[in-house]
């Protein structure tokens, strides 16, 4: 049988889930609602699916209808865990409940999926699976790294951090992370732009306010994005309130060249900063939206990925099982964000081969800063791997480290910077390139705290 005969199985499958996992919804509520528990309050339904998820029987169920479909066309079975490095240090480290998922957009469409492109962009999702508190790290795509090859062994130079996918694979990618910045990744899930614009669309879009900047942008980007999809959305026109469409959306989350306006502190963030800022500002919004739509909204997005993410048309892949994944359902449910930032934090820019790079100003300080945000380890000390690469950046760009004790952020002074003939180093105020995301009112609401 054809995979064009097969895809209707899928919707049919999905449905069935849907019917059955609703019924079960259902049943728990109206226990609930004999206890006197009001099924329209959305955290309390939500309580529910958590609960069924969490069950063996549960488990079962969704298995039966979905486990199948979503290891043949959506876990990429070439990943090879045991190839995945940490430094040392970090093997030795507990991180407890904590586990750190790569979450990665690329410029490709169907079957480019797995060929040479550069990440897009990249974000680091660290989980306390216990607790739900998640905080998200922007890796700004042109940090100046150590590249690390798919089998974890140091290629000897440094470059775009974002090429190590193009060059490394997904494996290379998280190797690189993992060596360069200490941390512990396990796992990951790719999408590209048509599986941005689908999941999106799937969740009923974001409403955004847009500046007049912002709305040149999209609209200017917006062609090459129909391009590289397929796919359709007409321009935007208002300045202000939108509501935007998977494609309009996924263009916003691209822009570079307009600024972006935090809307709670009214922070005004500029260039790559910005458009990180931008892509952690829509994913909170998405996740709100499955936190208050609940089994319904998640369904919707399992039957776009199961029906539209065939072997000729890849729109995501992760390294994750059916099984890890609703190990995580819970964790959606309980989704607390705790912040979200850049990486690196205390940056400079510097031209290295002609290219333009962002250079940690100290990659030392700079994962140290990290891991005081990520707070799971206590005592945490820089791993020897990261200070040789600290030093052979600074060598090699001559822009050198802060001065700082290494235990205490508060005790920093000022950069010392210098250049020399072969690299034009200079030096960027960190206050108007790092960020933190924000709140708004509704997120306390919805359980979306720091």
């Amino acid at each position: 049988m054809s995979k064009r005969e097969k895809r209707p199985m899928k919707y049919k499958n999905v449905r069935r889930l849907r019917g059955v996992l609703i019924g079960v919804e259902i049943l728990i509520i109206a226990i609930f609602v004999l206890l006197g528990v009001i099924y329209k309050v959305p955290s309390l339904r939500n309580q529910a699916i958590k609960y069924v998820a969490r069950t063996s029987i549960g488990k079962s169920i969704a298995g039966m209808f979905v486990a199948e479909d979503f290891e043949s066309n959506v876990q990429d079975k070439d990943f090879n865990e045991e190839e995945i490095v940490t430094n040392d240090e970090v093997k030795k480290a507990d991180i407890g409940d904590y586990k750190q998922i790569l979450l990665i957009g690329i410029d490709a469409r169907g079957d480019e999926m797995d060929d040479s492109t550069n990440s897009d962009s990249m974000i680091v999702l660290t989980i306390n699976t216990k607790t739900g508190s998640v905080k998200m790290t922007s890796i700004y795509r042109d940090t100046y790294l150590e590249i690390y090859g798919s089998d974890g062994t140091s290629l000897g130079y440094r470059r775009k951090v974002n090429s190590a996918y193009a060059n490394q694979g997904i494996q290379g990618c998280i190797n690189t992370l993992n060596m360069n910045l200490d941390l512990n990744i396990s796992d990951y899930v790719v999408l590209n732009f048509t599986g941005v614009t689908k999941v999106i669309d799937a969740l009923g879009g974001v409403t955004v306010n847009l500046s007049q900047e912002e709305i040149y942008q999209l609209n200017q980007h917006l062609a090459d994005t129909k391009l590289n999809t397929g796919l359709y959305a007409p321009n935007v026109t208002k300045v202000g309130k939108n509501k935007l469409v998977g494609l309009q959306a996924t263009t916003y989350m691209r822009i570079r060249k307009a600024a972006f306006t935090d809307p709670k502190t009214g922070e005004v963030i500029t260039d790559d900063y910005g458009r990180a800022a931008r892509q952690q500002y829509i994913i909170k919004k998405l996740v709100r939206k499955v936190k208050k739509a609940g089994l319904q909204a998640a369904l919707d997005t399992i039957e776009v990925i199961l029906s539209e993410n065939t072997e000729q048309n890849r729109i995501l892949k992760t390294s994750m099982s059916f099984d890890e994944i609703m190990e995580l359902v819970p964790t959606v449910f309980d989704f607390s964000l705790d912040g979200g930032q850049g990486f690196p934090s205390k940056i400079s820019s510097a031209s290295i081969g002609g290219q333009d790079m962002v250079v940690p100003t100290g990659l030392t300080y700079n994962v140290y800063a990290l891991h005081e945000f990520l707070g799971y380890e206590t005592n945490y000390q820089v791993s020897s791997t990261v200070e040789r690469i600290s030093e052979s950046i600074a060598y090699e760009t001559g822009i050198f480290q802060l001065e700082w004790t290494g235990t205490a952020l508060e005790e920093e002074t000022e950069a010392s910077l210098s250049s020399n003939e072969s690299v034009d180093a200079s030096s960027a105020d960190s206050s108007q390139n790092s960020y933190t995301t924000s709140q708004d009112p509704m997120e306390d609401e919805l359980g979306i705290v720091k």
